[in-house]
């Protein structure tokens, strides 16, 4: 599911500019909130941030996790909280038992549920306006 997820936003970043980067990358927020999404994308206009010999302290502008029973508490709880403080603008999370796919928007110094893909309902991102995405194009067919 990262994969194909992986695939979909590399294109979309060939064709608007920016950066798309695979787990495993440390995104060091804090001295002691380190971070590693599955997924996380730099736009067109922030992917000069990023020094891949380097650590990286730069939040990226979308981050996203893939649910699985051991991370969605995490995920939805102290990792939510930790992205939003360092204003990361959106954070997806994708669940692959449901087939949805979950768009937070930060709002202030938290993030509130924009929306909410289901299986043909496509992902509706203020951050990427032309991305089409429905849930059910992650999952093999």
């Amino acid at each position: 599911m990262a994969g194909r997820l992986h695939v979909i936003l590399n294109e979309y970043v060939r064709q608007h500019g920016g950066i798309v980067l695979f787990a495993p990358l440390d995104i060091l927020l804090t001295g002691y909130g380190v971070v590693q999404p599955d997924l996380l994308l730099f736009t067109k206009e922030r992917e000069g941030l990023l020094d891949l010999r380097q650590a990286n302290r730069a939040a990226p502008d979308l981050a996203i996790e893939i649910l699985s029973p051991a991370t969605a508490v995490n995920d939805r709880g102290r990792k939510m909280q930790l992205l939003a403080r360092h204003r990361v603008r959106e954070y997806w999370l994708v669940d692959p038992d449901a087939s949805t796919i979950e768009v937070y928007a930060l709002n202030g110094q938290q993030f509130a549920l924009a929306s909410t893909a289901t299986g043909r309902e496509g992902v509706r991102s203020r951050l990427l306006p032309d991305l089409a995405l429905l849930p059910a194009d992650l999952v093999p067919a």
